[in-house]
């Protein structure tokens, strides 16, 4: 697998303060919910006071696949751990491809180590990267290793300029039981606890979390909401408690504007149930309201 940015908000540039700006790299489940709800929140960020320090990346399969929650967590892992050890090893690596072209005449290219250099920094990847992949087709450099080396920094291009020290990777999944076994849930737990990945996990399901928009929930059986049965081919329990608030609710298609004016209250809500992505294992709660609040509250 490899991601690929599905929507970029902001610039990494500096902002009106004196900090560079924050990134928040957002990784998703398949479905197209949870993605939604979040490019709504950033495309309204000035309204809902995000600031504009940050940048924010959204992520997506390349292949647009499917898979279960702990393999996009591991998939994400090893590609910023790849990304780490890029960053690490540069020098050695920038010796060992000016080996392989010392054989070619560069001098009308001498910025051809440079713009690698630049790529793997991640300044103007996209750019520098064309220019490396130009000038190896104009003169015909035939490396197996050159070519593998560039083809993996096209592959992680969209987080070679992600800082572990600095940054934030925000990864939103749901409970589901059906498809997230319980040895797969306390795998994801230790892998972000350990990378200090921030997890914005619902259980039973992403609806729950838009759910606390319209009630609290109190009115609700908790075992019922928990268990999550399906209603319908199409629909589960959760999710026929959204439309009847709502009036009409479209997995796929969700009106963001609908949402909106009641985050803040969500996020209160959500207080009364359980918020901790450990204990959210066996526990009906979201502690996706933490993870905006994060955001609310960067450099406030």
């Amino acid at each position: 697998m490899s991601l690929r940015v599905s929507k970029t908000f902001g610039s990494r540039g500096p902002s009106q303060t004196e900090y560079p700006k924050k990134k928040f790299i957002f990784v998703f489940e398949g479905e197209k919910t949870e993605k939604q709800y979040f490019e709504g929140l950033f495309n309204n960020r000035d309204e809902l006071g995000i600031k504009d320090i940050l940048h924010v990346k959204t992520l997506e399969r390349d292949d647009g696949s499917f898979s279960n929650q702990k393999k996009i967590v591991e998939e994400l892992h090893l590609s910023l751990k790849e990304v780490s050890r890029i960053k690490e090893s540069k020098e050695e690596l920038l010796m060992f491809i000016n080996s392989i072209i010392e054989k070619y005449d560069l001098s009308q290219f001498d910025d051809f180590t440079s713009s690698i250099e630049s790529a793997i920094n991640g300044e103007e990847i996209d750019y520098h990267l064309s220019e490396v992949v130009a000038t190896i087709e104009e003169l015909e450099i035939k490396s197996l290793e050159l070519s593998v080396f560039i083809d993996k920094l096209k592959t992680l291009k969209d987080l070679l300029d992600f800082d572990e020290n600095y940054d934030s990777v925000c990864i939103i999944i749901d409970r589901d039981q059906q498809s997230f076994k319980e040895g797969q849930y306390d795998e994801v737990i230790k892998i972000c606890h350990e990378n200090n990945y921030k997890l914005g996990i619902t259980n039973p399901s992403f609806e729950f979390w838009l759910l606390l928009h319209t009630t609290d929930c109190s009115e609700f059986n908790a075992a019922e909401l928990l268990k999550n049965k399906r209603i319908s081919r199409n629909r589960r329990y959760v999710e026929t408690l959204l439309v009847d608030k709502l009036g009409s609710y479209r997995k796929n298609n969700i009106q963001f504007d609908i949402f909106k004016p009641n985050i803040m209250i969500a996020i209160e809500r959500a207080k009364l149930h359980c918020e901790d992505p450990a204990t959210l294992k066996n526990n009906l709660g979201s502690s996706v309201g933490n993870l905006i609040n994060n955001l609310l509250n960067t450099y406030k």
